[in-house]
């Protein structure tokens, strides 16, 4: 798909939409199939496959026998006035889109779940005054959870379907309507900043479910340039603040804002790591400062050439490790130039030929030219003038032919 479309859209909806276009139609044209004017169009196949999905999620069952699914097929082709036979119809989706597959001998179900609860929601949004009161219904049902959340990305405003799941005494559905914030394309910001500061608010008063708020507040908190504009935003920045305040949820916050990848927040997280915070804070930003991968290298370049005497060279490292890329090994080899002292020129290489075994980067380090390569690390490693790798390296540091 990324090669058909050139960039990932943003949203899972919209994702998932594309996903389901491409099985269906690019997919089937780029095995040199050619429908001919007679046969069901593309976007019936998609509407076939919506009533099937829908049948199976309604029923709780993710497959069917071969006879029980033309019967549905049947009554489907049915309703949507389609001529093909009901047999030669479920052929034709089974062998020119992979959406449904035979999984054993005469069993048939869809080939990821995901793809099937896209397909429901969809089924439901084109179809509310039919379907929508069965997705009210099913806000409990853990099943349905991913359903209501895709739901909520087809729809072009979701306030109302956030208000209605608000409206419950159950706490998982609050925490469902704020899932549900963060997949909307649109939610009112009064109601946005509402949810917000209920989220915020449990953190304290909810601790059983401490994980989830976190995974919520990740969801909705976005990234901004300059002030903050809207809640999403003025979010990210409450979280910052906690961030760089001594307040007992700095950890939190540094994990959310990794989940989120605010970039914004990320000078802040470097800052975290300074040895005079606590060690529970530091070890939170690490893991938050590896989600962002090469977007954090710059803010972590900026604070070694700062010299921060409490940024210890282990911190940078075991980021730097984590991170794990091609442009985490050039930084370690920048840091290796400054040349601090023998024992951390050590642990730098040692981290270097770790990060090494992932054959990923070592295709990188091939691209260098030797000359690229500190003279300490060339003569640790015994390099010649033209340095290689075997194909399996060893444990050690650099290995050469």
């Amino acid at each position: 798909m990324h090669l058909n479309k050139l960039i990932l859209p943003r949203g899972r909806s919209l994702l998932y939409s594309q996903c389901i276009e491409f099985l269906i139609d690019a997919w089937d044209r780029s095995r040199g199939f050619i429908s001919s004017p007679s046969e069901i169009t593309t976007v019936q196949k998609e509407a076939v496959l919506r009533h099937i999905a829908f049948e199976f999620h309604k029923s709780g069952k993710g497959e069917l026998p071969r006879e029980l699914l033309e019967d549905v097929v049947t009554r489907i082709a049915k309703e949507l006035s389609l001529s093909e036979p009901p047999q030669k119809l479920l052929e034709d989706i089974e062998r020119r889109s992979a959406l449904l597959v035979e999984r054993s001998i005469g069993i048939f179900g869809f080939s990821h779940l995901t793809l099937q609860e896209y397909l429901v929601a969809k089924h439901i949004h084109l179809n509310p005054a039919l379907y929508r009161q069965h997705l009210v219904g099913n806000f409990e049902n853990k099943d349905w959870r991913e359903v209501v959340l895709l739901y909520s990305g087809l729809l072009d405003d979701s306030t109302d379907l956030v208000e209605k799941l608000r409206q419950s005494d159950s706490l998982s559905q609050h925490f469902l309507a704020a899932y549900c914030i963060g997949e909307a394309q649109h939610v009112d910001q009064n109601v946005t900043t509402s949810v917000c500061e209920f989220l915020l608010e449990s953190l304290q008063t909810h601790a059983g479910s401490r994980e989830v708020v976190i995974d919520a507040l990740a969801g909705i908190a976005s990234d901004y340039d300059g002030e903050p504009r809207n809640p999403r935003q003025r979010l990210a920045a409450t979280l910052i603040a906690l961030l760089s305040s001594q307040s007992p949820e700095a950890s939190v916050a540094s994990i959310i804002l990794g989940k989120a990848r605010v970039r914004t927040a990320l000078s802040e997280l470097v800052n975290a790591l300074d040895s005079a915070r606590s060690a529970e804070l530091q070890s939170a930003a690490v893991e938050a400062i590896e989600q962002f991968g090469n977007l954090a290298l710059p803010a972590i370049r900026r604070a070694v050439e700062i010299g921060s005497p409490r940024l210890s060279l282990d911190t940078i490292i075991s980021v730097l490790s984590r991170i794990g890329t091609g442009d985490a090994v050039r930084l370690l080899i920048q840091l290796y130039n400054t040349g601090i002292d023998q024992d951390s020129d050590l642990l730098i290489s040692v981290a270097i030929a770790n990060l090494m075994r992932n054959y990923d980067v070592l295709d990188e380090m091939l691209a260098l030219q030797s000359d690229e390569i500190p003279e300490g690390l060339r003569t640790l490693a015994g390099m010649r003038p033209q340095w290689s790798y075997p194909k399996h390296p060893a444990p050690g540091f650099l290995c050469l032919e």
